[in-house]
């Protein structure tokens, strides 16, 4: 099965003075966290993993990793903290698996600052 891996470890520089993409609240109430998921087949994915920096586990989620996973309760979800940021998404996914060596059969990698809808997944490992 596929495994959907969000990288929430950005630090938003570009929104200075506010909270980081994933805990900001959209104009519908939800945080960004959980709607750049809505328009996904969750139920077809194995697993989900959030890539989270330790600073925002520590003033976003009270160092509570059950925080995260309750927002998707239902749904095998699994957190890597993240030490330090890194430079780059791709550096933060490669962390993620190179860390973990945790094997993958395929991903799905999502940004959290967008949504989009699909019926189905596609065969192949996928960025979006």
């Amino acid at each position: 099965m596929v495994t959907l891996i969000i990288p929430i470890a950005g630090k938003s520089s570009r929104f200075k003075n506010t909270r980081p993409k994933p805990f900001l609240t959209n104009p519908n109430g939800k945080l960004m966290l959980c709607d750049c998921l809505d328009g996904l087949p969750l139920n077809e994915f194995s697993s989900i993993w959030f890539i989270i920096l330790e600073e925002h586990l520590k003033k976003y989620c009270n160092n509570d990793i059950e925080y995260i996973k309750q927002l998707f309760n239902g749904y095998n979800v699994n957190v890597y903290i993240l030490k330090r940021p890194t430079t780059s998404q791709s550096e933060t996914v490669y962390k993620l698996l190179k860390d973990t060596q945790f094997e993958f059969d395929e991903i799905f990698i999502k940004d959290v600052d967008n949504q989009f809808y699909m019926d189905k997944m596609p065969n192949v490992n996928s960025i979006c």
